[in-house]
């Protein structure tokens, strides 16, 4: 009979449980990262959404298409006119979030650059040939989620 090399912690291995999000009748949100927010999945796009106990945050601040003063949009003409893109990436993208819906770049990233931005609700159009990975803004309405808060986090 062969030894194992694993020694025999490895027959009494546990699961290990990660921190989950759930919504007031125990479904799954997402995981919990960072200390507040959850990874929500959409279609093919994963992106990250702020939140407390009472729901999904909301600042009111917030404006131009829902994004906050330092959000960058950008666009592929010259004059800040047409389609409206975000800057996306390897990493999941942080959702903006007003009038109760959830703005974040879409999965079908765009490897190529941008030739004009702007910057904030009442900034200028900006030309600037930017290179990166951009994905069309998309909006998801939170409702459609069918999350009931009060949030916690479980172990899962």
């Amino acid at each position: 009979m062969a030894a194992s090399i694993l020694g025999p912690q490895a027959a009494s291995a546990q699961t290990v449980k990660q921190p989950v999000v759930v919504d007031d009748n125990g479904k799954a949100l997402g995981p919990l990262v960072g200390v507040n927010s959850v990874l929500l999945s959409y279609q093919s796009v994963t992106f990250l959404a702020p939140f407390t106990r009472f729901g999904f945050k909301i600042d009111e601040d917030k404006n131009f298409s829902g994004l906050s003063q330092d959000t960058t949009i950008y666009y592929f003409s010259n004059d800040c006119s047409g389609d409206e893109y975000l800057k996306a990436g390897p990493v999941p993208a942080v959702a903006a979030l007003k009038s109760n819906r959830f703005l974040f770049p879409d999965a079908a990233y765009t490897h190529n650059m941008s030739q004009s931005r702007r910057k904030g609700p009442n900034a200028a159009c900006k030309t600037e040939t930017e290179f990166g990975d951009f994905g069309l803004l998309q909006s998801k309405s939170v409702a459609s989620f069918g999350f009931k808060p009060p949030f916690r986090v479980e172990l899962r």
